[in-house]
């Protein structure tokens, strides 16, 4: 026997190998490993029954528990195959384009991710994003967005939603874009659905290549809490920025990926706040 043989405990384990070489393209779901499927095969065939002749009885048992058990296997490894998600990560400091299976895209902002079943997509185009993407959506059957604040439904347009931390909002750029929450709106192009106070979408206008402009590198804020501007800094240059006080000031103006040096001097002057570095990832803004 094998090495691999000799640390199974029961003394038929190679019975079991042998009936699984009949499905020579079945694979054990990773969840199980051979030992705890072995385990729960002993637990139905060790199961009294009736008296019968011991060696056709106890063959058939076998053998109908053996089917039943590698079904049972096929039927979880085909339900894990067919129901897993594809998830797609952005670190800080980077951007990723993804393709979609109808050829739509969608570019995630630095710290973003979107998961989407790809063997479900035929029948139903949805996309989970937590973070920041811009969406392109080729015509066709309802597209949705699912976010924590509220879904996006679109058939075929182009659209920025950013849902981070308490913060959304959906800025269409072509088409028809629908947002659903508590109320829902409709958006045709420049203009913006957000979230108020009472967690109720409004509309306003929206300047569309300042609240894409990201896709180049380049952030614009209008009436902006200061904090929702630090975290971006963190976001795109990978950094930890320490302040303390800041919590009630707001912020319009613009910086670029370029410099972060730039950068902060962009964000900081206007403010008449300062900054110093204290290692090579934390910055101290006072």
């Amino acid at each position: 026997m094998s090495s691999e043989g000799k640390k199974y405990k029961h003394k038929d384990i190679k019975a079991f190998d042998e009936t699984l070489k009949l499905y020579e393209n079945f694979k054990i779901p990773a969840k199980y490993s051979k030992d705890d499927s072995w385990e729960k095969f002993k637990t139905v065939i060790e199961t009294p029954h009736e008296k019968a002749p011991p060696k056709t009885r106890s063959l058939k048992v076998f053998y109908t528990s053996a089917a039943a058990i590698i079904l049972l296997l096929i039927g979880l490894s085909l339900f894990n195959y067919f129901n897993a998600n594809i998830i797609i990560t952005s670190k800080n400091g980077e951007n990723k384009l993804v393709v979609l299976p109808d050829s739509s895209t969608v570019e995630l902002n630095a710290a973003s991710t979107l998961s989407y079943n790809q063997f479900g997509w035929k029948h139903h185009r949805l996309v989970i994003l937590d973070g920041e993407g811009f969406f392109s959506v080729k015509k066709g059957k309802r597209f949705e967005v699912k976010t924590n604040h509220g879904n996006v439904v679109v058939l075929g347009t182009s659209f920025n939603v950013f849902a981070r931390n308490e913060n959304f909002f959906v800025v269409c750029k072509t088409g028809k874009v629908k947002v659903e929450s508590i109320n829902t709106v409709v958006l045709t192009p420049g203009l913006k659905a957000f979230k108020n106070k009472d967690q109720k979408i409004n509309i306003e206008n929206a300047i569309v290549e300042h609240e894409t402009a990201w896709q180049n590198g380049e952030f614009w804020f209008n009436n902006v809490r200061l904090i929702d501007v630090l975290n971006e800094l963190e976001r795109q240059f990978d950094i930890k920025i320490v302040y303390k006080d800041i919590e009630n000031r707001r912020y319009t103006g613009y910086f670029n990926i370029k410099s972060l040096q730039d950068a902060l001097t962009a964000v900081c002057s206007p403010m008449q706040l300062k900054f110093k570095n204290e290692n090579d990832k934390t910055y101290i803004i006072y």
